[in-house]
């Protein structure tokens, strides 16, 4: 009698599916370990459908990392037609290369719902964690937009500003003086875009190395201020 098995291709999907999700949700939203657990369960019932034999686990693994690189850019960036359209075929198109792969037709219609279940539940965690913590999740540059600092050193259009306690190259079209408030509105490349937003409170005054008398920096440009060059 042939041995009987329990998870097949078309579950072991869902599993995996479900398992990605949820890692996003503990991560994401942070459930006090209610979605870590339920990836915990979903991820080793797709393990067992892998040792029972009835599923390849290459292409398993490849739909997960398909699925991953999608629901990062879901989430943490802002809404993008190409992340949407794009993401989504390229996850269809895996889900149905592991449908051949394991000889299951049923794993095509529900890679097309899986399709669908991880668009919706990426904008559904991006909205709820903007309205949970007051913002969107975000990453890398991204997420110096909005952050204060001071303009550390500054000549005519560009210069370093501190933010967060790291120093970055910044430039801006309004008029920045050395220790004024700034605010990051954007950023291109390694180089911050920033906006005046007033004398900083608590600029601290540079103090001369040999602690003699602190060196001023100046408030108002003179005229040759504009085109001094970095040291």
């Amino acid at each position: 009698m042939p041995a009987v098995t329990t998870i097949g291709p078309a579950l072991a999907l869902v599993l995996v599916a479900l398992a990605g999700i949820a890692i996003f949700a503990e991560v994401v939203l942070v459930t006090g370990g209610i979605a870590g657990a339920v990836a915990a369960v979903a991820g080793i019932g797709a393990v067992i459908g892998v040792v029972e034999g009835d599923v390849s686990w290459p292409m398993l693994v490849v739909v997960g990392v398909v699925g991953a690189a999608w629901l990062t850019p879901l989430i943490l960036r802002p809404r993008n037609p190409l992340i949407d359209l794009g993401g989504g075929a390229a996850f269809f198109l895996t889900t149905l290369v592991y449908a051949v792969v394991n000889g299951d037709w049923v794993s095509i219609p529900v890679g097309a719902l899986l399709t669908i279940a991880i668009w919706a539940g990426g904008r559904w965690m991006k909205n709820v964690s903007a309205t949970v913590r007051g913002t969107q999740p975000t990453i890398g540059m991204e997420s110096l937009v909005g952050r204060v600092g001071v303009a550390t050193k500054w000549w005519s259009a560009d210069g370093t500003v501190s933010v967060d306690g790291s120093y970055w190259s910044a430039r801006s079209t309004q008029v920045v003086r050395t220790g004024d408030a700034i605010e990051v509105s954007g950023w291109s490349g390694m180089i911050l875009d920033v906006v005046h937003t007033g004398r900083a409170p608590n600029a601290p005054t540079p103090q001369a190395v040999d602690g003699s008398s602190p060196t001023v920096l100046p408030t108002e440009p003179d005229e040759g201020w504009p085109n001094r060059s970095t040291e």
